[in-house]
């Protein structure tokens, strides 16, 4: 460690130290207040603010999980749209290509899958 640092944790160390040392002990008066101020929060009444939906819209969202949850669910429908429209020009070859498959059992639930392109 360099000088400073020492001299950093010495000042530091001090500081605890004189911390340790302090008179800690809080006066009855406030912690009365304390104590009063909290009983009057407990015993405050306010109205209840999770009230449910009325609307069967309000209702069709707070079942959905809320607007966060519904933009996650209308950007994955536009996409899911927009990708089933704007079909990339490579795919199209895939769909031109011929190809056969069979799906056999071969013997107490074991089955094999061949696919065969022509």
């Amino acid at each position: 460690m360099t000088d400073k640092t020492q001299k950093d944790d010495s000042l530091l160390d001090q500081y605890f130290d004189a911390a340790r040392g302090a008179d800690t002990d809080v006066p009855d008066a406030l912690k009365d207040r304390i104590l009063k101020d909290a009983l009057a929060e407990m015993n405050r009444s306010e109205p209840a603010k999770d009230t449910p939906p009325t609307s069967p819209m309000a209702r069709f969202f707070e079942a959905l999980g809320g607007w966060p949850a519904f933009a996650g669910l209308a950007t994955a429908t536009v996409a899911g749209v927009w990708i089933g429209f704007q079909t990339p020009l490579d795919l199209g070859a895939v769909g031109q290509a011929e190809a056969s498959f069979e799906l056999s059992d071969l013997a107490d639930g074991v089955w094999a899958f061949e696919l065969d392109e022509g």
